[in-house]
């Protein structure tokens, strides 16, 4: 049991190592700065994300900012109606190219929400569609 412990904790030290390497310090900074300014956020997820959608919105919902998360691609079409361009939706996907999801997004991008992605692979079509990349 002792092993599997340490396999569970090392690999999740390197996984933070691994994100401490790939961030990017200015798109953290215009990231905050978008949050800061919204008056409303939403996130947006895809698959396993869920999770992290939801404590995300946890987080944030103490802040005072009007935030929710989506855990359905119809869910977030339909809350789209309430996106301005003093809104940000956070579109959060391991693969990036999930179908729903960016479809999702294009309708937010398209109600002058800013959209900030989070996202494991440097390449993708989410990264391609959002302002800010993390």
């Amino acid at each position: 049991m002792v092993t599997v412990a340490k396999k569970v904790f090392h690999s999740h030290i390197t996984g933070l190592q691994d994100t401490l390497h790939l961030l990017n310090d200015t798109a953290l900074e215009q990231a905050v700065k978008a949050l800061q300014e919204a008056n409303r956020i939403e996130f947006y997820r895809n698959g396993g994300s869920g999770i992290i959608a939801m404590d995300a919105y946890h987080k944030f919902m103490r802040t005072g900012i009007s935030c929710i998360a989506h855990t359905d691609s119809h869910f977030q079409i339909m809350g789209e109606g309430l996106l301005s361009k003093n809104s940000v939706v956070i579109g959060i996907s391991h693969s990036g190219s999930n179908k729903g999801l960016l479809e999702a997004l294009e309708v937010a991008k398209a109600r002058g929400a800013k959209i900030i992605a989070i996202r494991s692979y440097q390449k993708s079509a989410l990264i391609q569609l959002a302002e800010i990349t993390l």
